[in-house]
């Protein structure tokens, strides 16, 4: 019975304790705009949140993280994605990269808005009066390592194995 109650409270504990994250990495200056070039930045700023924070985040290390880019081509000052699992985000705004970790349970819906006003001081971002405009985000999640790949595909071979058992006309254990 003990051994029940322990592993309930253990359960309710790890479910209690997966909760949603939204953690903005900062601004960085963002040339060029290359997907390879905004995971080196990336990097970069998970590097100053990890001297300055504790648990640390993960690296976004190619080939274990691709990128997916997304053109905005209306240019507006805010956005609303639908997020989901963990990763990182970029949101660029015209030379400026603005870095996001997040971490959902479920699909979550967050809306940005553009807090980037001076492209050529970013750290200070109240220069002039209009928001700049997002051109493009891109979204950096873990790609599957192929060996999860062939491990999956060999789990389904003795299932593969006894469905054509099954049909064969002449098999010896029906």
């Amino acid at each position: 019975m003990k051994k029940i109650i322990l592993s309930l409270m253990v359960s309710i504990g790890l479910f209690v304790s997966a909760q949603a994250a939204l953690i903005d990495l900062g601004y960085t200056g963002g040339q060029p705009a290359s997907v390879a070039a905004e995971l080196n930045r990336l990097n970069g700023q998970i590097g100053v949140y990890n001297l300055a924070n504790d648990p640390d985040l993960t690296l976004a290390t190619s080939p274990l993280w691709g990128g997916i880019k997304t053109e905005t081509p209306n240019g507006g000052t805010s956005i609303t994605l639908d997020l989901n699992g963990e990763g990182y985000l970029l949101l660029k705004y015209g030379p400026v990269d603005r870095f996001y970790y997040f971490n959902f349970d479920t699909l979550t819906a967050q809306t940005f808005n553009s807090d980037v006003y001076d492209f050529n001081n970013y750290e200070f971002p109240f220069a002039t009066p209009n928001a700049a405009g997002l051109s493009h985000y891109t979204t950096f999640t873990p790609v599957p390592e192929p060996a999860t790949w062939w491990a999956g595909a060999c789990l389904l071979l003795p299932f593969a194995a006894s469905t054509l058992r099954a049909f064969r006309p002449n098999s010896l254990f029906k």
